[in-house]
């Protein structure tokens, strides 16, 4: 249903789950991921800030609803974007 969290083990079981001990952590684990994927959310902008446009290839994808889309507001150029209006869905369906 909308709006279930995304941190359940029943939602896409097959990607690993990391818990961070702290910020340092959290950036690291960003920093070191070979393929990141959100939700239009600050996780998304903060993975863009610390891949930027390095020399490696930056795989940052992000799940958005039309409107944010759209609105072309917090939106980030090494960022590759799936839009659609159930989010939930959307990550079943990657």
């Amino acid at each position: 249903y909308y709006g279930q969290s995304l941190l359940t083990d029943d939602i896409l079981p097959e990607i690993q789950r990391l818990k961070s001990e702290n910020i340092f952590d959290y950036v690291n684990s960003i920093y070191s991921c070979s393929i990141f994927i959100g939700a239009a959310s600050g996780s998304v902008a903060l993975a863009s800030a610390i891949k930027g446009d390095g020399p490696y290839p930056n795989k940052i994808y992000s799940f958005i609803t039309t409107p944010q889309l759209n609105q072309n507001i917090w939106t980030w150029p090494n960022v590759k974007y799936f839009p659609g209006d159930n989010l939930y869905k959307d990550f079943q369906r990657f």
